[in-house]
């Protein structure tokens, strides 16, 4: 193993220095490791008008992905021409796919695949994004369904408009949600920040094991919320309904703009609410519907309500 390993840096250290010398004289902008060897990468700038579209379907291996409304419908992409991406429309489903991407690119021009589609300011029915390497941008998008799965790379999404389901998978990364509404939220995120800035959500499940989870100036009914470790931060919203948020090692920062009942437990940590200390737990019952429940293993809790 140690062998393998040796020659794999010796292989990686090699690579680099034919790169900087070919990249110094202009004869390539970027290699990749593929097939257990250094392979040169030719990038090939496509573009390609779409019309009527209702769906998208992008599922791509590495590349960085940008959905946005435009007055042009177009797709365009930069690849390896060794490695095409694939882009056509069938009965007004706008297909992207690319089979295969390197696991390991070097250059100083371009590293990455890119794929943008611009799409007129009209509502879809559904948008599937499946990238495993890569960022994904979604902008100003009306549709009814989204779908998005990430395995390595952020995600940023503002401006998006959904009548239904907003569902995201993301192994490692950070994502971003900004001026976004959907029925339904869903996000489960193995590593990475997520950040959510005035959105509304009818109903939201976060799950996160290791990253903060900060909702700012949002609409939120019955929000459900689970973490591993990191710290949870709520700020400045409305939080309707039925709610319950956990964490086993973090703090954990409330405050809302509309009266909640409250039930606080925390093994370890303080607990304050508006402004007054308690030790290790906390309740309230309401009259009204709205009820929140904190539980958190590991950390302080701190709450200021109306």
């Amino acid at each position: 193993m140690k062998k393998r390993t040796m020659i794999y840096s010796a292989l990686v250290v090699v690579g680099l220095i034919i790169a900087g010398i070919s990249f110094s004289s202009g004869t390539i902008s970027a290699i990749a490791w593929h097939n257990h060897r250094f392979e040169t990468v030719d990038y090939v700038k496509e573009t390609k008008k779409v019309t009527g579209i209702h769906n998208v379907n992008i599922a791509v291996k590495s590349a960085d992905v940008v959905l946005e409304t435009g007055v042009e419908a177009k797709a365009e992409w930069t690849a390896d021409k060794n490695h095409p991406i694939k882009v056509d429309v069938s009965n007004g489903t706008l297909n992207v796919t690319a089979e295969k991407g390197d696991a390991m690119i070097f250059g100083i021009i371009e590293t990455t695949p890119t794929i943008k589609i611009t799409l007129p300011k009209e509502k879809l029915e559904t948008v599937n994004i499946m990238n495993t390497y890569g960022d994904v941008s979604v902008t100003d998008i009306k549709a009814k369904v989204s779908v998005i799965q990430v395995k390595s790379g952020d995600l940023d999404i503002a401006a998006v408009k959904l009548t239904d389901d907003l569902t995201i998978t993301q192994t490692y990364g950070d994502i971003q949600i900004d001026n976004s509404s959907a029925k339904q939220l869903r996000i489960t995120s193995e590593s990475g920040d997520i950040d959510s800035t005035k959105n509304a959500f009818n109903e939201a499940q976060i799950s996160s094991r290791y990253g903060d989870v900060t909702f700012k100036e949002s609409d939120l009914t019955a929000l459900t919320l689970e973490a591993s470790s990191g710290d949870i931060k709520v700020l400045n919203s409305v939080l309707a309904g039925v709610s319950h948020i956990s964490n086993q090692y973090g703090d954990i920062k409330i405050s809302t703009k509309n009266a909640v009942g409250l039930t606080i437990d925390t093994a370890y940590g303080d607990v304050k609410v508006n402004g007054k200390n308690y030790n290790g737990s906390y309740q309230k019952t309401t009259t009204k519907n709205n009820q929140l429940t904190i539980e958190n293993k590991s950390g302080d809790v701190k709450v200021d309500t109306n």
